[in-house]
Formats: C-alpha cells, structure tokens, sequence
C-alpha cells in the first residue's frame, strides 16, 4: 500500500477501472448482474464490488504484515464515516476513489441501506486483521457473525440494485449463508497458509486438531465430514427461504446454488482432504462431484420454485 500515487478519478474513469476489475474477478457473476441490473446503476454496483475486493485481498495476502492490514482498514472505516456525513477526504488510491463515488451516490439517492452495508462488510474484514493479532481462530459464535455480517452486507448491496423499489420487502431475509461457508470450504488451505482457520475453536478442542499441522492431520477430514454436512443442511433452509423471494432473484439465487454446489461436493468425492482436493483432479471424482450436484440442485429447485 503506498499513497505517494494520487489522481484525481472522476465518476466515468472511476467506472471504467471498477468495471475491469469485476469483470477480471468474477466474469460468470458479472455476466449474470449486466443483464439483470439496469444499465445506469450497473457502474454502482462494480464500484463496490471493485472497492470491496480490494479490502478483502489486501487483508488476505500473507505477504503483507499485519500491521499494515490495520493500518489500512482503519483508514476505510474513517473514510466510510466521513463520506457518509459528507465530508469530503482525499482519496489516494483508484479504489478508495470507488468508495467516495459510490457513498456519494447512496448519499445522493438516499440509500443508507449502501452505506451500512459498506460500514458492515469493511468492519467484518476488519475482524480478519484482529484475529490474525492472535491464533487466527473465531470462536463459534464470532465466526457466525462474521459469516452472517458478511452475507448480510453483500446481498444487501445485490439486492438493492437488483430489486429496486422491492428490496425493503426482503432485507431482512438473509441469504448468502451457504455461499459463504462454500468459499470457506473451497480456500480452506490457502485460508490456513493466510492465518486464518475457519474452524470454531470448540471444534478445534472437539477434533483435537493441532493448528501447528492442521493442514496434515486426519482429524481434519473428520471436521470437513461434519462441517459440510451442516453446511448441506443449511443450504436447504436457504432454499426455504428464497421461496419467499422476487420470482427474479430467486433465479439469481439459484444460479448461486448451482454454481457453488460442486465446489462442496468435490471435497466429499475425494474424502475430505482438502489437499488431495486441490492437488488432484480425476475425471471419476470431478463427474461424480457434478452429477451430485446436479441431483441435489434438483432437491433445490423443488424446494425454491415449486414449493407452494
């Protein structure tokens, strides 16, 4: 991080370099938001994701010392705050200049909805770089909050721009859940390798894992076991409840199951190692993780659009 860069980035360049990151960081998500979001409130929309990344890969990046993370997230924080009152600060940094036009909008239209869930989400991140201060462990409760405080903040964003003029009918449905504790399951490793093990630590105590060999011991595989059947459970609950949803995020949602459903049933064909996961792909295993998946995301579509 280095602020000896400044430049003044107006709106239309701000949506331009916002834009190239989305599309370079989540072409399939981005993909699916360009033909649902109108098109004049799309440049919002790739400003937060854009500014949000970044947060969230600079705090992840193992070769950054910690306390540079913090130094970092706390200037976010102030910067929320004082473009929320607006105040003007200098920004001085491309994605800190995502941030000032994208409060301004919400500002501008009103949205405090944009605003907390921007103040919501760098604050979570910000319990990334608290934790990395120690074991880098949550316990049960703490990584709830930390996985419900994210979820909750980045369906908000989505479902503001993607709903408009519905979304304080849904707001209060949290959605996301699964999602997130997919990505857990997917960067499990390169998570443990960062500092963070997203294992509460009651279940470390439980499955007597020692976090100084985490990554090698069989004890492990049993938590995976456990945890994805949980996670499993709770995507069905999340199924229940986007049957209560907009007929056009439901699809949206659904979308969402699909594609994040492999990522957890390809742990489960290749035993719940995490390392032989990401170090070996047979066809057998990558089939059968997909027709799994296929078969299941049936059970989901049943459950979303079906159910009376």
């Amino acid at each position: 991080m280095s602020y000896d860069y400044f430049k003044s980035i107006d709106l239309q360049s701000a949506f331009s370099l916002a834009e190239q990151t989305a599309r370079l960081k989540s072409p399939k998500a981005k993909f699916i938001l360009d033909h649902t979001v109108e098109k004049h409130k799309r440049g919002y929309l790739n400003l937060s994701f854009a500014y949000l990344r970044w947060v969230d890969d600079f705090v992840d990046n193992p070769n950054i010392a910690v306390s540079d993370k913090e130094k970092l997230v706390n200037r976010q924080k102030f910067l929320i705050q004082q473009y929320a009152k607006k105040h003007f600060e200098e920004y001085k940094l491309p994605e800190e200049a995502f941030l000032y036009h994208f409060i301004e909008y919400a500002n501008k239209v009103n949205a405090q909805i944009l605003i907390n869930a921007a103040k919501k989400m760098v604050e979570a991140i910000g319990m990334d770089v608290d934790r990395l201060k120690g074991d880098g462990i949550f316990s049960e409760a703490e990584l709830n909050f930390y996985i419900n405080t994210l979820s909750k903040a980045l369906y908000d964003i989505i479902i503001y721009f993607f709903l408009p003029g519905q979304y304080q009918s849904v707001q209060n449905v949290l959605t996301g859940r699964f999602q997130a504790r997919a990505f857990m399951m997917r960067d499990i490793i390169e998570d443990i390798d960062a500092g963070f093990i997203n294992i509460p630590r009651e279940d470390i105590n439980k499955f007597k894992l020692d976090i100084n060999s985490i990554k090698e011991k069989r004890n492990l595989e049993h938590w995976l076991e456990k945890e994805i059947d949980h996670i499993l459970k709770l995507l069905i609950d999340e199924a229940e409840e986007a049957n209560l949803l907009p007929t056009k995020f439901k699809i949206f949602m659904y979308y969402s199951h699909l594609y994040y459903l492999p990522k957890i049933f390809r742990l489960k064909e290749y035993s719940f190692n995490p390392l032989l996961a990401a170090q070996q792909k047979k066809i057998t295993n990558e089939l059968k993780a997909y027709l799994h998946s296929a078969a299941f995301g049936v059970k989901l579509f049943k459950i979303e659009f079906l159910k009376p």
